[in-house]
């Protein structure tokens, strides 16, 4: 292993940039998150090709296994 200053110099500021670039993607995500935990969810379409009628209809087959 080679431990010559430039190689420390250049892992350090490799490290440095790292944990920079960790820290600003954290904090992005973060705020991102944060600003849309207030909002209520959406709610889901409803479908409208089924009925209530087809639903209490519905007779389960028996199981294969």
């Amino acid at each position: 292993m080679n431990k010559q200053p430039e190689y420390r110099r250049t892992v350090f500021f490799m490290v440095l940039l790292f944990v920079l670039l960790t820290m600003v993607t954290y904090l992005l995500v973060m705020r991102y998150v944060l600003k849309n935990i207030g909002q209520p969810a959406q709610a889901a379409p409803k479908h409208t090709f089924t009925s209530e009628k087809a639903r209490k209809e519905f007779v389960p087959v028996p199981s294969t296994r």
